[in-house]
């Protein structure tokens, strides 16, 4: 089973992860040009996201999805490519 854990800095601008496979680690890294990530401020605000809602967040919108989109971020779509490769 293959699981991934992020963590995003102060400015909330970027994200750092570790993809674990199984068998292996790979490390990822996004940063926005413009805008910031949704993210929780205190360890009480922290989540599980399930696949649909990481999609949400790297796709700029909030994680609930009875919210409307944000302002466009630009993210690699990279991150998108792998998540789907291994978690599909």
């Amino acid at each position: 089973m293959s699981e991934l854990f992020l963590f995003c800095g102060i400015k909330r601008d970027r994200i750092k992860g570790l993809l674990w496979t199984g068998d292996k680690f790979s490390m990822i890294y996004i940063r926005l040009a413009d805008g910031r990530f949704q993210w929780p401020r205190i360890e009480e605000e922290t989540l599980t996201l399930s696949g649909e809602e990481f999609l949400r967040l790297m796709d700029s919108f909030t994680i609930d999805p009875s919210v409307g989109k944000r302002e466009k971020q630009k993210i690699l779509k990279s991150l998108k490519m792998l998540y789907q490769k291994w978690f599909n």
